[in-house]
């Protein structure tokens, strides 16, 4: 069988070939068995894969003005998932595409939760919604890196950081990438191909109220193409400081995709630190793969514990207020 399958491929023209096989692979055990031959012998099987996927319903493309917001209805549900048995398009092992986008570290520090249920029904948690992080791996980790995938429009930049779509890549990925990660904060992909998946170690940071646990994982060097200058994506520093009566959460503005960004995160840390009150200081950082505040003794990955627990404070004190003014 294998010998006939080569033969075959040989004969036909590249579009026939596809055609062909895009027909066997429709058909159950064969198409399993006709896919692992064809392994061996194409050198370009994640084009027909998605490309028979796509048909199956099993694979997405996202590009566009909307693609970072149908990205999460789909994968939440209808109505980002806000009515009981609302059907969600995407599902775990599905494969995902987005072209022409913004890959950058700074990952959402609450991933999807703009579009969430939680946030849909009490708007005064929009503050815990801010706010970027960049995070390096572990030994936990191994070698895998978190970042996550934006809109290029820097007329529409100003706000869509904090609702990027945060994605896990492994250490071949982020090399091809990491030029111009590391010059300007951001690169500009063409074409990036993902399978959905549970992220593993980056789980626990990544979870939050309504959001399904699985994100896309980028495994190979040719999932990804790259193309284009980078472009200029805005998001927010942030810092939870502590005074002797009181605690809180500040946010401030900072641009990535600029041959200045390194200047300008350090300008948002000066920011900040004047805005905390007097006699406060900060607790935890933003910013793993720089520290901008050494003496913070909350670590990076216990943040999202300590604003949670925030953020029901702050809700609990504004219901309190409330009753108190009631007549």
């Amino acid at each position: 069988m294998e010998e006939g399958v080569k033969k075959a491929i040989e004969l036909l023209s590249e579009e026939e070939t596809v055609k062909w096989i895009l027909g066997l692979l429709a058909t159950g055990a064969i198409g399993y068995a006709i896919e692992r031959i064809l392994r061996q012998y194409l050198k370009t099987p994640l084009i027909l894969k998605t490309r028979w996927l796509k048909h199956k319903g099993k694979a997405h493309e996202y590009s566009g003005k909307r693609l970072m917001s149908d990205f999460w209805q789909d994968l939440l549900g209808d109505e980002y998932g806000l009515f009981p048995g609302a059907d969600k398009i995407i599902e775990a092992h599905h494969f995902v595409t987005f072209k022409d986008v913004v890959v950058t570290d700074f990952v959402p520090r609450a991933p999807g939760f703009y579009y969430s249920k939680t946030l849909w029904n009490n708007p005064k948690l929009a503050p815990l919604s801010l706010g970027v992080i960049r995070v390096i791996p572990n030994e936990q980790t191994g070698s895998k890196r978190l970042l996550a995938i934006h809109k290029p429009s820097e007329f529409e930049a100003h706000w869509d950081m904090e609702k990027g779509v945060p994605i896990v890549v492994s250490r071949e990925v982020y090399e091809k990438l990491g030029d111009d990660l590391q010059k300007t904060g951001v690169a500009h992909v063409q074409r990036i191909t993902a399978i959905m998946s549970d992220v593993g170690d980056y789980s626990r940071e990544l979870r939050m109220a309504d959001i399904p646990s699985t994100f896309p994982v980028v495994r190979e060097e040719r999932f990804v193409k790259k193309g284009g200058d980078p472009v200029p994506i805005m998001g927010n520093a942030w810092v939870v400081y502590k005074t002797p009566k009181t605690s809180g959460f500040l946010n401030f503005r900072f641009w990535a995709g600029v041959d200045y960004h390194r200047d300008n995160l350090r300008e948002a840390k000066k920011k900040l630190e004047k805005l905390i009150p007097p006699g406060g200081f900060a607790l935890t950082d933003f910013d793993d793969k720089v520290r901008h505040w050494v003496d913070a003794p909350l670590r990076l990955s216990d943040a999202w514990k300590y604003l949670g627990l925030l953020g029901k404070k702050i809700t609990t004190q504004r219901v309190k207020n409330l009753s108190d003014r009631a007549p």
